[in-house]
């Protein structure tokens, strides 16, 4: 599988747009390296081995370095959880551009009966 990893002016981007600041401060406030090292955590390996092989392992490995590592002051987990399904969009062969962009999918009714053997949504009953 062909990953194309998220670079520094994604993640920028993305918390310039959940912070609602300007770029000149979202660059200003931001730890570059410690956004770097989350964004560079899903390509980890050693020779020709990934650690990270599958692409779910990649996206939460992303997920929760972005996180973790706090390179913001404040929105590291909304900026995290954004990031995620622009990772996916970006790689060709990943769930999450198959489905264009979106990267998750709610369950419908029918699903959902189906699951549990009951009608998610039954009529009222007469007294």
């Amino acid at each position: 599988m062909s990953v194309e990893y998220l670079d520094l002016a994604y993640h920028l981007a993305i918390a310039q747009a959940v912070t609602n600041l300007d770029m000149q401060t979202v660059i200003t406030i931001t730890n570059v390296d410690l956004a770097d090292s989350a964004l560079h955590a899903p390509a980890a390996g050693f020779g020709d081995d990934d650690f990270y092989s599958d692409f779910v392992d990649k996206a939460a490995v992303l997920l929760v370095r972005l996180a973790r590592n706090h390179p913001l002051p404040d929105g590291n987990k909304r900026a995290a959880w954004h990031t995620s399904p622009i990772h996916g969009a970006k790689t060709p062969d990943s769930p999450a551009s198959q489905r264009g962009r979106r990267s998750y999918q709610t369950s419908s009714p029918a699903r959902s009966e189906e699951r549990t053997g009951r009608d998610s949504n039954p009529e009222p009953s007469d007294p």
